[in-house]
């Protein structure tokens, strides 16, 4: 059959609404045979992808630049497109599917949300990688959380160390000092450049130490600083890696053969935005940005 409807559904995939839109393409959300029948004969294969948090970001910017102001105010969690047509999010392909195809919702908010979320834990699972999270207080705001994919497959090392910090199970070293991130404070912003943390001593900036000893040696320079989001080891100098670390504000290929990066921030980049536009001086946050909980997140 000629002119066959051609869907494309792109989104956040842990969101209700991205997950509600695919179970209206689904078969199973035709209310019956007939419908499933006419829905083969009516539809191409579609194409359906769930993403994270900075892959989104990245996919709304580079629609910014190709498709211009339509998508400057977008603040829905996901898009559809209809014969390469943008109609909106789920609630414009409800109303679509319900006209079109008597389309009738069967479900709550919330199954979509556990559904939502079994994915994004498999998704993650996938990865084979381990992932951490940080629980960071902007002064006396509410909390906010950022969670690390970390590159245990390239930088095993820099990455056991990292998650020790984050879990606090070494307890304190042989000078004193406890070996947990709790309590850290993003000590400093350099806007268009990178954040800084982890001096687990003094939380100037000048202090530290790894769970391996004051220092340990850079591991290897594998992973690339080619994006907002970046995680690495601060030093000062060679072979000089601690508890220290930072998080890029913008790709800084001048890093790599400098500084030993371990991860990226795949969730909480508009925490990021927040801490990178915190008023300083000498790049100093005139305002607290604490490290308040932090762990390693469980996928299993």
């Amino acid at each position: 059959m000629e002119n066959k409807i051609y869907v494309q559904i792109i989104g956040l995939m842990k969101d209700p609404d991205f997950q509600k839109a695919k179970l209206i393409l689904a078969d199973t959300r035709w209310q019956t045979p007939a419908l499933q029948d006419d829905y083969y004969e009516n539809f191409e294969e579609p194409f359906v992808r769930g993403v994270l948090e900075w892959q989104w970001l990245d996919f709304l910017r580079h629609k910014m630049e190709t498709e211009g102001a339509e998508f400057h105010s977008y603040n829905k969690p996901l898009v559809v497109y209809l014969d390469n047509q943008l109609i909106g999010g789920a609630g414009e392909f409800e109303a679509w599917a319900a006209e079109a195809y008597h389309f009738k919702d069967n479900k709550c908010r919330a199954d979509y949300a556990a559904i939502g979320r079994e994915e994004y834990r498999m998704q993650l699972r996938a990865t084979g990688h381990q992932f951490a999270y940080l629980d960071v207080e902007i002064g006396e705001e509410a909390e906010e959380r950022m969670i690390l994919e970390l590159f245990s497959d390239s930088v095993p090392k820099t990455c056991a160390n990292f998650v020790s910090l984050c879990k606090g199970d070494k307890g304190r070293s042989e000078s004193g000092v406890n070996l947990s991130y709790v309590g850290s404070l993003f000590h400093r912003v350099v806007p268009c450049g990178w954040i800084q943390g982890g001096d687990i001593l003094h939380g100037k900036g000048d202090g530290g130490e790894s769970v391996y000893g004051p220092l340990f040696d850079d591991e290897n320079f594998s992973v690339k600083h080619s994006r907002r989001g970046i995680v690495g080891m601060a030093n000062r100098g060679p072979h000089s890696n601690g508890s220290q670390f930072y998080i890029t504000l913008r790709p800084c290929g001048w890093m790599d053969r400098q500084y030993v990066a371990f991860g990226q921030v795949i969730e909480g980049l508009r925490l990021l935005d927040r801490i990178e536009q915190c008023e300083t001086y000498n790049q100093r946050p005139k305002t607290n940005v604490r490290i308040s909980g932090c762990g390693l997140l469980a996928t299993a």
